[in-house]
Formats: C-alpha cells, sequence, structure tokens
C-alpha cells in the first residue's frame, strides 16, 4: 500500500499551491503516485473494495492528478469508461494534531462521480468533472495513526453528463482526478469563500464572505492589506452554528483600477478570529 512522502517539489506533479488566490498557511500536496485499479464489471463497491484494509489488491499505480486516459498518468487507457479506484494512505502533520487543526482533502476536480472513504468509513460523495470539492477528515483522525483514503471514480462519457469538448473526433475523454489534491489544515471555525467587488465611484471594495462556524459565538472578522494599499477593515459578529454570510465595506481611497496596460492588483488577507479557536487566515 502507497504511502505519503512529501518529496521536494521538482520530484512531485505541479507542485505549486492549486489555488494561490485562496492559499492557507498550512497545506500538503498529495499530487504523485496513488494505488489504482480498474473495476470494469463495477463490483468494487459492492466487494467492499473501499475496505481498509482492502480485500483485493490495487496493483498498479497512477500518478495525479494526470487523467488515465493520459500517458502522463501511467496508465494510458483512453477507451476505458466507467468506475476505477484510488488509495492512499496519509500521515497527518503533528503540528496539525497538536493544534487540533482539521485536515480537510480537496480535489481539485474528479470526472465525474466521486465517492470517498476514509478508513473504511463513508466520507461524502460529489458529482460534477469540473469543480472543486473537499472533505474533513477530523473525525477519522485517532492519535498518530494515518487515514487511509479510497476514492471510487465513475465515468460514463456519456450525454447524460457535461462532456463539454470531450468527443471523439474532437478531443481525448479526460476521467477520473485530473486537477491536483492537496491536504489543507483548517480550525474549526473557517473562511469558506471570499468574493470582491470593487465600486470606483463609491471608492471602496465590497467583500462577501461565506464563513462555516462550529459553535455559536463572537467572531471578528479582518480584511488587511500585506502592503498597506488599504487601511485594515475589522469588525465583530455574532454568529449562530452553520454557514453563514458576512459582508463589509473596505474604503479605497483613490482606487488604483486594472487595464491590460497597468494589471495592477490589491492584495488581501483575510482572518477569522475568536477566543475559542485557532484564527483562519488566508
Amino acid at each position: 500500500m502507497t504511502s505519503i512522502t512529501i518529496t521536494s517539489a521538482p520530484q512531485l506533479p505541479r507542485p505549486e499551491h492549486p489555488n494561490p488566490i485562496f492559499q492557507r498557511p498550512h497545506w500538503l500536496s498529495l499530487n504523485g503516485s496513488w494505488d489504482f485499479a480498474f473495476d470494469p464489471h463495477n463490483q468494487g463497491e459492492h466487494a467492499h473494495w473501499w475496505h481498509h484494509p482492502s480485500p483485493v489488491p490495487f496493483e498498479r499505480q497512477i500518478t495525479v492528478p494526470f487523467p488515465w486516459e493520459s500517458p502522463l498518468s501511467g496508465i494510458c487507457s483512453p477507451s476505458y469508461r466507467g468506475a476505477a479506484w484510488y488509495r492512499r494512505t496519509i500521515s497527518i502533520p503533528t503540528a496539525w494534531r497538536e493544534r487540533r487543526l482539521h485536515p480537510h482533502i480537496i480535489f481539485g476536480a474528479v470526472d465525474w462521480e466521486a465517492r470517498l472513504w476514509v478508513n473504511g468509513l463513508l466520507a461524502g460523495e460529489h458529482q460534477g468533472g469540473y469543480s472543486t470539492f473537499d472533505f474533513d477528515l477530523y473525525r477519522f483522525c485517532h492519535n498518530d495513526a494515518p487515514v487511509t483514503v479510497a476514492l471510487r471514480a465513475y465515468d460514463a462519457a456519456d450525454a447524460a453528463t457535461l462532456n463539454g469538448k470531450q468527443v471523439p473526433h474532437w478531443y481525448t475523454y479526460t476521467s477520473g482526478i485530473w486537477q491536483p489534491v492537496w491536504l489543507e489544515a483548517r480550525p474549526a471555525d473557517y473562511i469558506k469563500s471570499l468574493h470582491l467587488q470593487p465600486s470606483l465611484a463609491q471608492s471602496h471594495i465590497l467583500a462577501t464572505t461565506s464563513l462555516f462556524i462550529t459553535t455559536s459565538g463572537t467572531f471578528t472578522l479582518s480584511l488587511d492589506s500585506p502592503d498597506h494599499a488599504f487601511p485594515s477593515t475589522r469588525q465583530s459578529f455574532q454568529l449562530s452554528a452553520g454557514e453563514t454570510t458576512v459582508t463589509l465595506t473596505i474604503p479605497i481611497a483613490c482606487p488604483h483600477p486594472w487595464s491590460p496596460d497597468d494589471p495592477f492588483l490589491y492584495h488581501i488577507t483575510a482572518t477569522l478570529s475568536s477566543n475559542d479557536s485557532d484564527p483562519d487566515r488566508v
């Protein structure tokens, strides 16, 4: 069984952070070699291939994040349609466990349907070949023991799914994991997304922030400029458990517009903090 080894950047395919505009400080690339098996008779789920340890060996290796049709994946099976399985064992960094940070496994994209088991327990599923999704591994982590993830990917590449230009006379199909996979440490309460809407006329940026709150309480959201392009903006909120959205207005004196000739960008650091958990910063 393959165990995760954090290698130097040149040895990893796609070693850069997959989402640099929304990057947390603690993350690990899970690109590279995964155990792999085709499931042409669609029997793996019924036969408990997701079980830990698995009742069947995954005798092949695939290089993530290349689809199984690609030569770079090491599989190079452009004609295969149906189910396939991926498996990897992950050691959670000690510092994350000591700080009680939640490790999330993030898949940049899996075409078309994905179902994930962790240590033999179903963690969740996702449909859609183009969108990013993640699962919280925290409840599966026990002491220093590693976790084993098993992913079933299914792609029939038929008219019932969005294929885009993946048709035989145009482009080769792209199936399974085809975008980077990474592990990211988040506190229990964290920032899910940040949407920025600038207004040159009103000299401000409207920052709409989606938050995930585990326990109700008072939280402070801070928006700062690492290069001091605008004043720090912060506000406290009384928030209930669950997903919620808050909005802050960032004043911008003499806004600097972007143009092809002058592609200026404002850099923003967002921080969610409370008295009961580690701050989340992106």
